[in-house]
């Protein structure tokens, strides 16, 4: 059989009143210092698969240029003040350490 996996966006409701839609509302002042992967993206397959949804949200072409899209995104993130530089789990979720949990 198939087999495929689900990205989505794990939020904690009592840290964020109005939950992303997309990609981009993940850049948004209002998520600052809450956005989370759930790995490493040198390690684990759920952050690589992150970044590359995130690369081809923006519009790349799948292959490498939604790679390095993605990796842009992220880049942007990190600059905005909302990328929090912790491995996301449902404990860090529920604690509000990443209130915003990319899986």
């Amino acid at each position: 059989g198939d087999y495929y996996g689900v990205l989505s966006f794990q939020v904690n409701k009592d840290l964020i009143k109005e939950s992303p839609k997309d990609w981009a509302d993940l850049l948004k002042p209002e998520f600052a210092n809450s956005v989370a992967l759930a790995g490493d993206p040198r390690a684990s397959n759920q952050a690589i698969q992150a970044v590359y949804a995130a690369g081809l949200s923006s519009g790349a072409a799948a292959g490498e240029a939604a790679g390095t899209a993605g990796l842009d995104f992220f880049k942007k993130l990190n600059a905005a003040g909302n990328f929090v530089p912790v491995i996301g789990k449902a404990a860090t979720l529920a604690q509000g350490q990443t209130p915003i949990l990319i899986t």
